[in-house]
């Protein structure tokens, strides 16, 4: 299982590395060959929390994609984001028999990596973005890697919080039995 989600993440970065290089179609290509390996060996999956969850990631995408001038730069880079979306959602659905400690390493990594990018966009000088501006960049950083952070910190604090409502519930059996 671990290794289809490290194959998913391989051709994920290498469809954002060619649809940064402008080979659009061949970086959609490979985040749909990631969607179809997701697809293929799903368990268990419920239909409408995928799509819903692929209808809200990418409406809340594309809200702050169009709002912003990135659209000239990379015209096809809704669709991509929309198999992103696809991609993170079926992810989500895999991510739910992990254990704890590996959504912590993936968070971690994604989280970290993030952080770096971040902060080596705002310490380069603001005359290297004449055109794709310094927001630009760092809202492409955020299209890049949120979407595949808020998944394994979604499992995350949905675990945390049903283990503390079970908790809750032994504490108030043994209070009812005392």
């Amino acid at each position: 299982m671990k290794k289809i989600l490290m194959v998913n993440y391989y051709l994920v970065v290498m469809g954002w590395c060619l649809i940064l290089n402008g080979l659009d179609v061949l970086g959609m290509s490979l985040v749909a060959i990631g969607v179809a390996i997701m697809f293929a060996n799903r368990k268990n999956s419920n239909f409408w929390r995928l799509l819903a969850v692929t209808l809200l990631s990418y409406s809340l995408v594309s809200f702050f994609l169009f709002r912003s001038s990135i659209p000239y730069y990379f015209p096809r880079l809704n669709y991509f984001l929309f198999l992103v979306c696809l991609d993170n959602a079926l992810l989500n659905e895999r991510l739910v028999y992990f254990k704890n400690e590996v959504l912590y390493y993936i968070s971690g990594s994604i989280l970290v990596i993030f952080l770096i990018s971040t902060f080596l966009i705002r310490i380069l000088p603001d005359e290297l973005y004449s055109m794709f501006t310094k927001d630009n960049l760092l809202l492409m950083i955020g299209f890049i890697f949120l979407p595949y952070l808020f998944t394994p910190l979604t499992n995350i604090l949905f675990r945390l919080v049903q283990d503390s409502h079970m908790n809750n519930l032994i504490h108030i059996d043994k209070l009812k039995r005392e």
